[in-house]
């Protein structure tokens, strides 16, 4: 049997976090799982639900107390990691949490609180995965083949606008300024990561208009990454600059942008429920089609009956953990 490989998951008491974690425990291949929680009881009942669930499963759990948001929380959990395994051989940056307020409705005069708010939201989901990252890359590099993933969340869901996505092009004044300057911050982590790993052992993740940031964020990178994992998104016409684009049955590729041989490279997921009533499958069709106009030609593409706007369970995460395990091996 190989040797497991070391994995830590962030916030993996629950959400996708928690389903990633059941699908890696029915893999054939063997992992020794660090579960990260915020919560240490949460963590541990989480556990306690996974090993009951899984009692012949051949890889290993373990519970680690982090908070993205918490430098003293970080550090202790690489130090326990450190002193424990020596080696870390994928992270997993799951853990995202949401406080702002709805843009539709929320009260100018409560301004300050909104900007509390909003800061605690861009410190778990921004800088919290960039810190954690930078301070497990010691582990990460020990390795002999590193992995880290990045999963961002559909911002849609978070901030109120699920009925304003049917169409790629309404409203673009809400989407379109939010997406380029979460897009650019990515892209500035990518770079900054990729000093340390390489960029082929990178994968960006999202639902939603979480992956319409992430596959924005790839292209202005210009370059290879690992994967790119998308649920139930669409074509933003901002990605209009990169050729990606249709507006119904017409193209409009933008002349000047082409591939690098890497990005060719760059492996694929896209997943759609057919009874996603928030963003309509065709839009998820559009997406695949532009990518694949623009020779973007390395694509998996999955279509569910079930699961809503939300990842399939189980077979979404399953197909997904065979992504993974196929395009990581």
């Amino acid at each position: 049997m190989p040797s497991k490989r070391i994995l830590l998951v962030t916030g993996a008491n629950t959400g996708i976090g928690y389903e990633t974690v059941k699908a890696l425990l029915q893999s054939e291949r063997p992992y020794h799982i660090i579960l990260g929680s915020r919560s240490a009881d949460k963590g541990e009942a989480a556990i306690t639900q996974l090993k009951t669930e899984f009692p012949s499963t051949i890889s290993s759990l373990e519970l680690i107390q982090v908070d993205v948001a918490d430098d003293d929380s970080i550090l202790k959990a690489f130090q326990t990691v450190k002193d424990k395994h020596g080696v870390l051989d994928i992270l997993v940056n799951n853990a995202g949490a949401s406080h702002d307020f709805n843009p539709q409705t929320y009260n100018p005069d409560d301004i300050k609180t909104l900007r509390q708010n909003f800061n605690k939201s861009y410190d778990v989901n921004t800088s919290g995965t960039h810190v954690i990252t930078h301070v497990f890359v010691p582990l990460l590099l020990k390795s002999t083949d590193p992995r880290v993933l990045f999963v961002t969340s559909g911002l849609s869901d978070l901030h109120g606008l699920e009925t304003l996505v049917e169409s790629p092009n309404e409203r673009p004044e809400i989407q379109e300024t939010g997406l380029r300057q979460n897009a650019s911050f990515i892209a500035e982590v990518i770079a900054d990561e990729s000093r340390l790993v390489s960029r082929d052992r990178l994968y960006l993740g999202g639902i939603s208009q979480g992956f319409t940031t992430a596959v924005t964020a790839y292209l202005a990178g210009g370059q290879q990454l690992g994967g790119l994992i998308g649920f139930s998104s669409w074509a933003h016409p901002a990605l209009a600059q990169y050729g990606l684009l249709s507006v119904g049955e017409e193209r409009l590729p933008v002349s000047g942008f082409s591939l690098t041989d890497g990005m060719k490279a760059t492996s694929i997921f896209l997943g759609h429920s057919i009874d996603d009533d928030v963003v309509p499958i065709q839009n998820g069709r559009v997406l695949r089609d532009a990518l694949l106009n623009i020779d973007q030609s390395n694509i998996e593409w999955h279509e569910y009956e079930n699961g809503g706007h939300w990842i399939t369970e189980p077979e979404g995460v399953d197909d997904l953990v065979r992504f993974l395990r196929r395009t990581m091996d």
